[in-house]
Order: C-alpha cells, then structure tokens, then sequence
C-alpha cells in the first residue's frame, strides 16, 4: 500500500485543504485498487480449483462467441452499405395531395410502453410518407416527452418533412384541403350540416 504520510509532510498551511483532498484521493484509490487485487487473487484460486480441460473449453467458447460477434457486427456493416445504396427507392406521385392529421393530444396519458409504440408507427408513416409524393402529415399537439421518444428513436427525426402544430384540430379544419384524414384517439368534430365521433 502506497504511504500515504510523506505526502501530508510536504504540504504547507496554505494548502493544507487542498492537500488533504489529494491525500483522501490517494487513500481512495489505493483502497480500491487493494480490493481489485484481493478480487483477482480469488479469482486464481477459484480457477487453480477447475480442472484444465474445462477452462480450456471456458476459453474456447469465449474465442468463439468473440468471433461470432466481430462477424455479425461485419455483417451487419455490409447490411448497412446495402441499404445506403438501395436508398433510389421507387416512389409513388399521387393524383392529389393527401394530409393526414394525427391527433396526439393524448400522449400525456400514456405509460413508457405505450410512448415507445407510438414512435416506432410513427417511423412507419415516416417510412410511406418518402414513397408516394403529395402525402402530407401533420402532428397535432405533440406533447414534450413524445417530442423527445421520437428524437431517440427515430434517427433524424427533426428532419422529417411533418408539419408539427400545436393548434386544436377544430380550429384548423376550415383552413385545410378537401382530401383529409384525421387520426385521433377520441375526437369530437362539429360541421355545418352533422357531428360525427371519429375512433
């Protein structure tokens, strides 16, 4: 163990507190590195007891699982280059532009589960939104922690071409294109003419 006295001596009164807090520093990692070699000399003793030819198997099977891995990873580097070269998909022109309006004002009710599916089916509109031309999508008031699912799951999500808005959605309908779809949980809509509940 590392003497951690001669060390004290050479401090003066100036600096004794910052010299203790180098002392106490010492002191911590020579504690801890006492515990590191006591685990490893356990460790030796534990393996001195199993016989050679099953620490010889224990060390095979690790080579293999390490190769196994720093395969996949190859393979899943290739994968990845194949999928950036295939990025010239086939896309779609629509006859009409298309909005569809998801309603996600309910996301506050929603456990981390629940979150956590929402975002990966919102990559899949992302996902049929880049094929056909003149679909258009919009959010509606996305709360702070859906926001945030989606910028960890979905890779480039801010650069999603989705109109995010924080109106409500009656007071946007007048203003939007014939051809509209509105996804919501539960949602009211009164028109001139009906009301109608949309699941």
């Amino acid at each position: 163990m590392i003497d951690v006295e001669q060390h004290s001596n050479d401090s003066n009164g100036d600096d004794s507190v910052e010299a203790d807090r180098h002392n106490e520093s010492i002191l911590h990692f020579c504690v801890q590195f006492d515990e590191v070699l006591q685990c490893m000399k356990r460790t030796n003793e534990i393996d001195a007891d199993i016989p050679k030819d099953i620490l010889k198997r224990k060390e095979a099977r690790y080579k293999r699982l390490i190769e196994y891995r720093r395969l996949k990873r190859k393979d899943e580097r290739r994968r990845r280059r194949q999928r950036k070269a295939n990025v010239d998909v086939e896309c779609f022109r629509l006859d009409f532009e298309l909005n569809v309006i998801v309603d996600l004002a309910f996301t506050d009710a929603m456990n981390g589960k629940e979150l956590g599916k929402l975002v990966r089916q919102m990559g899949r509109v992302w996902g049929i939104q880049k094929r056909y031309i003149g679909l258009k999508t919009t959010l509606l008031s996305p709360c702070k922690k859906f926001l945030e699912e989606s910028r960890r799951v979905l890779t480039g999500f801010d650069s999603f071409q989705w109109n995010i808005s924080f109106s409500d959605v009656q007071a946007g309908i007048p203003n939007l294109p014939a051809l509209l779809v509105i996804i919501s949980f539960v949602l009211r809509i009164q028109s001139r003419k009906t009301s109608f509940d949309i699941l």
